[in-house]
């Protein structure tokens, strides 16, 4: 994304930019908060969700694309689509929102700066490979993810579209969504005379074939090439013909033509790796981005080793396999409806236990009443509930106030396995709390001391799971909007001590540990899921 300076650069978004301004309501939920700058073909607000509490990314349209019914129907399929991905180095994507006036898409807000935005900052334009090994490392483990998992091609890999957050973590954004974007707004790119993304496109995209995988290991490489060398393997003249016909300079060629070779020279094994994901024929490229990470010897990215990486926000995903994912998908509904079948089965069989136990102690007592009892008022306890109507809201604030008025749990974690990658850092919070304390009116300790699991969270009511996501915000000092939800935890001495007047939410995820950070997200994940 580009900084807000540079919106005003480009007049085809002079529009959007106007007609917004901060602390402005739309959508009856988003209050926008500042632009964060611009992708690709849209301009990108910070805005706070009311209904999901959190801040979020707002993708606005152009005008020409949001009045388009086609261009509308065609990005909510593909954001539909990106909604399946769950990867900790994926940006998540929450909504498509629109009304007769503007339309934008939702997605997760990522405090940090684009490794194009980085790139321009260093002195050479350009990283050494040491600089980049962690991020090359996540960029494939998030590739493979959405290759072989979720079956999506980006098509519009850059740098650009990989943001490092706050805390050096890289985050693929737009996946799907940019190449959507700009295809249905191809005619305003032909009037401003651009070529878009160009010089990441592989022969075969610019030929208008069909998208595949192996386009994006195209584009891995060309971004890897120009991370090293500060420039895209062809990037002047008739870029179009170059990349289906010309072999671009080798690394050494490029940095020494443009006097970069006083860094430490990039490792002959990195170089043979990118010339072979940049090959004009597909099948003499990486045939995986496991692959390619294996090439350039950073690790072996693994089925298990994505479901690692992945946050645990989603169900154990069932292993796909070489064949078709119509197999998997069809032995994935079977262990479902085998799952809900012994549940329901479980379920009428408690229902019959404690209808004849029930009947059973009335029947055994009804002799020894007397007339006078039976013929009396029925006692005020045994009277039957009285129906009334009240709103979820109504519901809500009932069962949190029924969580809160209930004493405090007494836990006691158990130790996390050995192998587990937070064990390391797992025992102590940011402020130095024992994982194993209780702390006064804590309702849910185990959210910062073991790592919550997808099946014991998913079965917890809106309540429960929002009551939980709100007190993980407390401890990290989050200063909440809604008077409501402070005042469930604005007398509790932690709070006091740690609440910061006018911290934010994401602020307040920055001062929590990783493993509390963990369950946050996939708490929030369980909670979007089932809204």
């Amino acid at each position: 994304m580009s900084s807000p300076a540079d919106l005003t650069s480009d007049p085809g978004f002079g529009a959007t930019v106007r007609q917004f301004t901060a602390s402005q309501r739309l959508f009856d939920r988003y209050v926008l908060r500042e632009i964060l700058g611009r992708g690709g073909m849209g301009i990108v607000w910070l805005a706070f969700d009311e209904q999901l509490e959190r801040d979020v990314a707002l993708k606005f349209l152009p005008e020409m694309v949001a009045f388009d019914e086609q261009a509308v129907s065609d990005l909510k399929r593909e954001t539909k689509k990106s909604q399946e991905l769950r990867h900790h180095h994926i940006v998540q994507v929450y909504d498509f929102v629109s009304d007769k006036q503007n339309a934008c898409i939702s997605m997760e807000y990522v405090d940090g700066s684009t490794l194009s935005a980085i790139k321009a900052r260093k002195p050479q334009h350009c990283f050494e490979v040491d600089e980049i090994r962690d991020w090359v490392e996540q960029l494939c483990e998030a590739l493979a993810y959405a290759h072989r998992k979720a079956r999506i091609v980006h098509r519009d890999l850059k740098p650009a579209n990989l943001m490092v957050n706050s805390k050096g973590d890289l985050k693929v954004t737009d996946f799907g969504i940019a190449r959507s974007l700009t295809d249905s707004a191809s005619m305003l790119t032909l009037a401003c005379g651009t070529s878009g993304t160009l010089v990441y496109m592989s022969p075969q995209q610019l030929d208008g074939e069909r998208a595949s995988h192996l386009d994006d290991i195209y584009s891995a490489g060309a971004t890897l090439y120009e991370l090293l060398t500060s420039k895209p393997p062809f990037y002047s003249g008739q870029i179009d013909r170059q990349i289906r016909e010309k072999a671009p300079l080798s690394i050494d060629e490029r940095r020494a033509e443009l006097d970069l070779a006083r860094g430490a020279p990039v490792p002959p094994q990195w170089q043979e790796a990118i010339a072979a994901c940049l090959a004009k024929d597909p099948v003499k490229r990486p045939q995986s981005a496991s692959e390619l990470s294996q090439r350039l010897g950073i690790g072996t990215v693994s089925p298990g080793s994505e479901r690692q990486a992945a946050v645990a926000t989603s169900p154990p995903p069932v292993p796909v396999s070489a064949g078709s994912l119509t197999q998997t998908q069809s032995v994935a509904k079977r262990r479902d409806l085998l799952v809900l079948g012994i549940a329901v089965v479980l379920l009428v069989f408690a229902s019959v236990i404690a209808a004849a136990v029930y009947f059973g102690s009335r029947a055994g007592k009804e002799p020894e009443r007397s007339e006078s009892v039976k013929t009396s008022a029925p006692l005020p306890s045994a009277a039957p509930p009285v129906t009334t109507s009240t709103s979820p809201a109504t519901t809500r604030i009932q069962e949190e106030a029924a969580i809160v008025s209930a004493p405090p749990p007494v836990y006691q974690a158990p130790a996390p396995p050995a192998t587990t990658p937070l064990a390391s850092n797992f025992s102590e919070t940011t402020f130095g709390t024992s994982a194993s304390s209780a702390m006064a009116g804590e309702r849910f300790p185990e959210t910062r001391t073991r790592a919550l699991a997808w099946e014991e969270v998913v079965s917890w009511s809106d309540a429960k799971l929002r009551y939980a996501i709100n007190e993980v915000y407390a401890r990290g000092g989050y200063d909440f909007v809604k008077p409501e939800i402070r005042s469930l935890f604005q007398n509790l001495p932690w709070y006091q001590q740690r609440a910061v007047s006018g911290r934010t939410q994401d602020e307040a995820a920055r001062q929590l540990s990783p493993l509390e950070y963990r369950n946050l997200e996939l708490l929030q994940h369980v909670r979007d899921r089932k809204r």
